[in-house]
C-alpha cells in the first residue's frame, strides 16, 4: 500500500477503495436495486402521508360542516 491508500499490485496501482477482486457478479447492481428499492419506499411513505394529510381535511372540513348544521337546525328549532 502507498502513502494514499492505494495498493500495489505487481508494480501497478490500485484504488483501494474499489476492489474489483472481491466482488461476485451481479454484486454491482445490488446497490442500484437496494437504493432504488428505498426509493420506492420512500416515495410510497410520502404519498401515504400527503394522502393522510388531505384525508384529515377533509374530515376536518365535514365535520366542521355538520357540526354548522346542526346548531343551524338548533337554532331553527327554538325559533319556532
Amino acid at each position: 500500500m502507498d502513502i494514499y491508500g492505494n495498493y500495489v499490485e505487481d508494480g501497478a496501482l490500485t484504488d483501494a477503495r474499489s476492489n474489483e477482486h472481491s466482488k461476485g457478479p451481479g454484486q454491482e447492481k445490488l446497490g442500484f436495486s437496494a437504493e432504488s428499492e428505498l426509493r420506492c419506499i420512500a416515495e410510497r411513505s410520502s404519498k401515504s402521508t400527503n394522502n393522510s394529510v388531505n384525508n384529515q381535511d377533509a374530515a376536518r372540513h365535514q365535520a366542521a360542516f355538520v357540526a354548522k348544521n346542526k346548531l343551524a337546525q338548533a337554532a331553527a328549532e327554538v325559533i319556532l
